[in-house]
């Protein structure tokens, strides 16, 4: 234990019991002695419950800590579940949060009013970035909701295990990049060492930790390789069920040449590290 809170402060982040296990630190600092036996239950149940997690800001605006710095692979993996799931939430609240916008707009289609101009606007701006076509207001409403949605934790947290090998490949601690997205313009990103000699296309670099979940969302949620996966969840909203990860991760056959070989390497992963706990979570 002591080397994981060890490695976990090394990459900047304190782990969940260290931080009311401190506040119980500090409100012991002032009670008195006598008072120490009755107490200190009370006080470790209230550092627990009151400590307000949404005042630390995820760690997902800046660069990925380098996790080799942790040697037992148990702990690693669990440093990196541990940075990078507050992550994958914060960014999923920013689709929930344009999702609901969305579907408000989308009620009012339904029910035959007329979107504004500035919903208008924000439709065709919604559209382009998902690549959605569609000749009115509503059918690009209805396309869209099939698009901005979440992917849920677990399914995000073992693919960037996956692709970048729990932190530690190259283009994760030089690009911050945990999916292996590609681009093609020269100087966007890092070349691989083995990139076939014709080929122009680089591993997309990111400013920050943030910016490669962002991006992996968005294209999970508009590449038309990636339907099948949505289909899964439109599927389980239309049922009235939270999408998991080991459900749409049949979605991803063509996210890797492999294919349905990726599709078990992936769910085996979620499984292995109980991931699928952390579907739904806060």
């Amino acid at each position: 234990m002591k080397r994981l809170v060890d490695g976990a402060r090394t990459i900047g982040r304190q782990p969940l019991l260290a931080r009311p296990i401190d506040a119980v630190r500090r409100a012991l600092a002032h009670l008195a002695p006598g008072l120490l036996g009755a107490g200190i239950v009370m006080i470790l149940v209230v550092a627990w419950f009151s400590y307000d997690y949404e005042r630390v800001p995820p760690p997902g605006n800046h660069s990925l800590p380098d996790f080799r710095v942790i040697e037992d692979t148990g702990e690693r993996k669990e440093a990196f579940i541990e940075f990078l799931w507050p992550v994958v939430k914060s960014e999923n609240r920013r689709v929930l949060e344009k999702r609901e916008k969305l579907l408000a707009i989308l009620d009012d289609l339904e029910d035959g009013e007329q979107a504004a101009p500035d919903e208008q606007a924000w439709l065709a701006e919604q559209a382009k970035l998902y690549r959605v076509k569609a000749k009115g207001e509503l059918e690009r409403a209805r396309k869209l909701a099939t698009r901005i949605d979440i992917v849920p934790t677990s399914l995000a947290l073992s693919q960037a295990a996956l692709e970048s090998a729990w932190g530690t490949s190259r283009f994760a601690r030089q690009g911050n990049n945990l999916f292996g997205q590609w681009c093609f313009t020269v100087g966007c990103g890092i070349v691989p060492l083995r990139r076939p000699a014709q080929a122009t296309y680089e591993v997309q670099a990111f400013a920050t930790v943030a910016g490669s979940v962002r991006t992996y969302l968005r294209q999970l949620n508009s590449h038309p390789a990636y339907q099948p996966l949505r289909d899964i969840r439109a599927q389980a909203r239309r049922a009235g069920r939270e999408p998991s990860g080991l459900e749409m991760a049949a979605g991803l056959i063509n996210y890797a040449a492999i294919g349905e070989d990726y599709v078990q390497h992936i769910k085996g992963v979620i499984r292995r590290n109980d991931l699928d706990r952390l579907d739904g979570a806060g």
